[in-house]
């Protein structure tokens, strides 16, 4: 991870991150932490792998109830922090959305698939600021070194959470009233 750096340059708002974005180069990665533009590290294979498992299963789960699962590219922003803005590996969310729309504020799932070097930050900081949208749901951490997945479910007025590491296991997704196996996240990776 990288900050943008400029001693000049006031905190941005999620549409001027937007028109930073739009300076940047495609290839790129980049967040918005605490009104600072930082780029992300890329993924590696197994990373890809478990993000594209997660998908395949979350998107006819999805839309059985008229939701709709996306993968990175779209950023979340929090209508309480007008200083944040990253694209979770894949989210649900749900009702009407503009067709082109950048930027959305109303995802019921998260999934942040976790690497080294952004661990604390998906851990701590963006977790702060997901659990502040008033519409999320559900929050997933999925380990990529290790079969672990840290599921954290809103629970008024505190957040619960469900680890589980054993390779057989399945945790809930209360919004669609099913569950998610371990083995569909790590399939195809050396993990499963």
């Amino acid at each position: 991870m990288a900050a943008f750096a400029d001693a000049h340059q006031s905190l941005l708002t999620a549409d001027e991150f937007l028109a930073f974005l739009d300076r940047q180069q495609d290839q790129e990665k980049w967040a918005l932490i605490e009104g600072t533009p930082t780029m992300m590290t890329r993924g590696n294979r197994r990373h890809a792998l478990i993000i594209g498992n997660i998908y395949t299963a979350l998107r006819p789960l999805a839309r059985a109830v008229g939701c709709e699962a996306i993968v990175a590219e779209l950023l979340i922003t929090s209508p309480v922090n007008k200083h944040f803005a990253a694209a979770p590996d894949v989210f649900v969310r749900c009702g009407p959305a503009a067709p082109l729309a950048r930027r959305l504020d109303d995802p019921v799932l998260v999934f942040e698939v976790l690497s080294p070097t952004t661990m604390s930050l998906d851990r701590g900081y963006k977790f702060e600021q997901y659990a502040g949208i008033p519409t999320l749901e559900q929050i997933v951490f999925v380990y990529q070194d290790e079969v672990r997945v840290e599921s954290w479910t809103r629970a008024e007025p505190q957040w619960s959470l469900d680890i589980v590491q054993d390779r057989t296991a399945a945790f809930p997704l209360p919004r669609f009233g099913s569950l998610l196996p371990r083995s569909t996240i790590y399939e195809d990776t050396e993990l499963d």
